[in-house]
């Protein structure tokens, strides 16, 4: 009779189905060896041995499968993710739109001033562009007026913040102007304003949840309910208040526009985007508004029984879900109708180019009461537009592995920016109806401890680094100074763009085609290169060049490997103006970019040239 070995140690260290199997024949053999002998793989023994090992195996997957879900950066779930995103203080967000200054130009009648002695602008005739304004590119993109653009205005000097030029064929018979080009910019965003009504039944539900029905939604504008209260988007239902920029009646040249108040927010929401499907949900808070109380906390006679006056009582629960019945969440709508206004669409197809935004789509344009109607009819009819610059911060969707790189580099931001991280997090985290920032980093300032240079880049529509508008760089500091230090200062300028060529010479083995072998190299070298493998200050390291071209098939040797910086107008190709130094800036065979700046390979297919021999 075999003798059952009782002291020897099991493993505990299997993780496969030939782990388990091998575990579990070891032990029937240590310890039943007088009744089992037999584990092929037709016998009784061996399929329960594998069906052993199949459950172990299952569920050793599953174990390590949710032990990655833990993380945000290992969990592949998208559930999971938007979970991990959320406890991060991430929102997932749609494509960002685009911005565009386009310039406005009326023909508006002239008049003599008698206090200059000269004909100027009728001061009667100038209208006020309303907002809501469309317009739309040569490729077809809408683009909406931000805010009112008012013709009258005026800076602190009394003079009118528009430009305008004689329109030569206004002028009359003793040669004085008869008609003014009056021209001035207005601030344009992408995408398309929709407006949506949703029936709220007359049941209460605290933390309602309410779904609008198309993606890519970049902006909630309002939430209106049909009695007129307004809802306030907030960042969370326990935040009360909210600030709230309200027009300044009283407005002139010496005044500020508009006035911050702080204003209640018992009605709020928040908003949640789903990775799966893009499409955005709103939260309302848990509070009744028909129960509406000035508590911060529900009274402790409605959590629990009222056990006043009594002198015996049997055991009792308490429900819970009564604590939940609170307004300090925010009030959840009953028995109305919700009209959601929003902004959708974005995406780099978005940025489009200069004077390519020229058709007018609808417009209003309001007169002073005295304006005569036949002169009303002729400046709309006169309404040009183009746009002098491209429009800028529109980028599409990020992808789950941009925000996972979002979500684990924002895990310890604050709610104001102290390091460095905080400023980068905050940066990639702006709303996207703000536009969006391709590429930022921070570098101190030397020569003052409190002050800091953010470096920032945009796409075009073709996808490549472009310097952000001055209208993009004023909405990212509106957005950073809620969380600055007051003590501090950023400076936001232009990451500096060198463009580089790569030329190299490899000798071929005589058995290859030699312009296959080139093809290949150019292909790997481009992919290698493109724009997003490199953040600011990322630089170009020559070994890993040579050892890509090194794993080609049919290259025995390298001879030659340069980098060299290309600017300007090169025959047919545009490349960034910055001039930049590679052969000073090269430290054993590491090619540093500028100082908040970066490399880019623009042109591959004109950029990458090989020689072989």
């Amino acid at each position: 009779m075999a003798i059952k070995n009782k002291n020897r140690e099991k493993s505990f260290l299997a993780k496969d189905f030939k782990g388990f199997r091998s575990g579990i024949q070891e032990y029937i053999e240590n310890y039943y060896s007088d009744k089992i002998s037999d584990f092929s793989e037709s016998s009784l023994a061996g399929m329960f041995v594998d069906m052993a090992a199949y459950i172990g195996d299952n569920m050793s997957y599953y174990l390590d499968f949710q032990f990655n879900e833990l993380d945000l950066e290992t969990a592949v779930d998208i559930k999971n993710i938007q979970k991990h995103l959320r406890s991060a203080g991430i929102s997932a967000r749609g494509p960002s739109p685009a911005r565009a200054n386009v310039l406005i130009s009326l023909r508006i009648p002239s008049s003599f001033n008698t206090t200059r002695s000269n004909y100027v602008p009728d001061p009667n005739s100038l209208p006020v562009l309303r907002s809501g304004a469309t317009v739309v590119s040569s490729t077809g993109i809408q683009f909406e007026l931000i805010e009112d653009l008012d013709f009258n205005r005026k800076d602190e000097n009394g003079s009118y913040l528009f430009s305008y030029r004689i329109d030569p064929d206004g002028i009359d018979e003793d040669g004085n102007p008869s008609f003014f080009i009056v021209e001035r910019t207005g601030e344009f965003i992408s995408g398309k304003t929709v407006e949506e009504s949703i029936s709220i039944g007359s049941s209460f539900v605290p933390f309602r949840r309410v779904t609008l029905q198309n993606p890519n939604i970049n902006e909630i504008i309002s939430v209106l309910d049909s009695q007129g209260n307004l809802y306030y988007e907030v960042d969370n239902l326990t935040q009360d208040v909210v600030f709230e920029t309200i027009p300044n009646y009283r407005y002139d040249e010496r005044s500020v526009k508009d006035i911050l108040q702080i204003r209640p927010a018992a009605r709020r929401f928040i908003t949640d985007r789903s990775l799966d499907n893009g499409l955005v949900t709103l939260v309302f808070g848990s509070g009744n508004e028909s129960n509406f109380e000035n508590d911060l906390m529900p009274s402790p006679e409605e959590i629990s029984l009222n056990l006043y006056g009594r002198r015996n009582f049997t055991n009792f629960s308490i429900d819970t879900n009564n604590i939940l019945k609170t307004d300090t969440l925010g009030i959840s709508p009953v028995n109305t109708v919700l009209t959601v206004r929003y902004r959708t669409g974005g995406g780099l197809s978005h940025n489009v180019k200069e004077n390519t935004i020229n058709t007018i789509s609808s417009f209003t344009l309001d007169f002073k009461p005295d304006s005569p109607i036949s002169t009303r009819t002729g400046i709309r009819n006169s309404m040009q537009i183009r746009n002098l610059e491209p429009a800028s911060g529109g980028e599409n969707q990020p992808t789950l592995e941009e925000l996972r790189f979002i979500g684990v580099n924002s895990r310890s931001q604050q709610s104001r920016i102290v390091s460095k991280e905080d400023l980068i997090s905050r940066v990639y985290t702006m709303p996207s109806s703000l536009g969006k920032v391709f590429r930022a980093a921070v570098v101190s300032n030397l020569d003052n401890p409190f002050s800091a240079s953010l470096y920032v880049l945009t796409r075009d529509i073709d996808g490549n680094i472009s310097s952000p508008s001055d209208t993009m760089k004023k909405n990212i500091k509106t957005f950073l100074n809620r969380f600055r230090l007051v003590s501090d200062s950023i400076d936001i300028v232009d990451a500096p763009v060198a463009n580089v060529k790569i030329e190299y010479e490899v000798v071929v083995d005589p058995f290859f085609n030699k312009n296959s072998v080139i093809n290949t190299i150019n292909t790997r070298l481009a992919s290698f290169m493109e724009i997003d493998s490199f953040q600011i200050g990322t630089p170009i390291v020559k070994s890993d060049l040579r050892q890509i071209i090194r794993n080609v098939s049919g290259v025995t040797s390298i001879v030659e490997l340069k980098i060299s910086n290309i600017s300007g107008q090169k025959g047919d190709f545009l490349y960034s103006e910055y001039v930049y130094n590679i052969k000073l800036n090269e430290f054993s065979g590491i090619v540093y970019p500028p100082e908040g700046g970066i490399f880019q390979l623009k042109f591959p297919q004109s950029d990458i040239t090989g020689l072989a021999y």
